[in-house]
């Protein structure tokens, strides 16, 4: 299934929105990374409740999606840099 929506739809991420609460966006990588052992390794970890959840590290992330370079892409580079998280 990975296949085939990476090459029909040239999808390389599948977002999961929570329809609850404060209707987060989760992205779940389709593609994997070239360098996803490095990336790993400098994971972020997040909890919530007692579910602990690897993120991406910000630096990386923001470099994929001015790669991408899509509207809601620069977008979220935007809100990151509102919130105090790129310098």
């Amino acid at each position: 299934m990975r296949k085939l929506w990476m090459t029909t739809r040239n999808m390389r991420v599948y977002s999961y929105i929570e329809r609850a609460g404060a209707q987060r966006v989760i992205d779940i990588m389709v593609k994997p990374l070239r360098n996803f052992d490095d990336v790993y390794r400098h994971r972020v970890i997040a909890r919530r409740g007692r579910v602990l959840i690897p993120l991406i590290p910000v630096d990386v992330l923001v470099k994929m999606k001015r790669q991408a370079g899509r509207p809601e892409d620069l977008l979220d580079i935007r809100a990151l840099r509102q919130l105090g998280k790129l310098a």
